[in-house]
């Protein structure tokens, strides 16, 4: 019988660290780690329509992690976005954080693209790579 508790234990341990490893803000994370960039906070929840000028910048950004936004564009997409402990490098002068990083989610809250963007640049939406800051 303890065998069974503990198999059972054990396949809901697994279970559980695959829905959390699915998780949208989990994949978001570990992209922020992978390219040294560190969150501040919870992510902000909006949406905006890929549009022919947002499609475009966004698409070009999200290249660089194997993201096709084809098939989104003109559609709506909810928007994961992160304030950055390295808002120092592009501080606005107000002491607010100017660079942000936005996880684009599809309807069923998958993983679409990912970019950067820094406010008061153009093009503001920049790949992970890109604009890394340097220490």
């Amino acid at each position: 019988m303890k065998r069974f508790i503990i198999a059972g234990l054990a396949g809901l341990i697994i279970f559980l660290g695959l829905i959390v490893w699915h998780s949208p803000d989990y994949q978001a994370r570990h992209i922020l780690r992978t390219y040294d960039f560190h969150p501040v906070g919870m992510p902000k929840h909006t949406s905006i329509v890929l549009d022919e000028i947002t499609f475009d910048s966004f698409n070009e950004a999200s290249k660089e992690l194997g993201y096709n936004l084809q098939p989104y564009k003109g559609k709506k997409v909810e928007v994961l976005q992160y304030g950055l402990l390295e808002r120092h490098m592009y501080e606005n002068g107000n002491g607010e954080s100017a660079i942000y990083a936005k996880f684009l989610l599809n309807d069923k809250h998958q993983l679409i693209g990912a970019s950067l963007e820094v406010k008061g640049m153009m093009p503001g939406v920049i790949s992970f790579s890109e604009n890394k800051p340097n220490y």
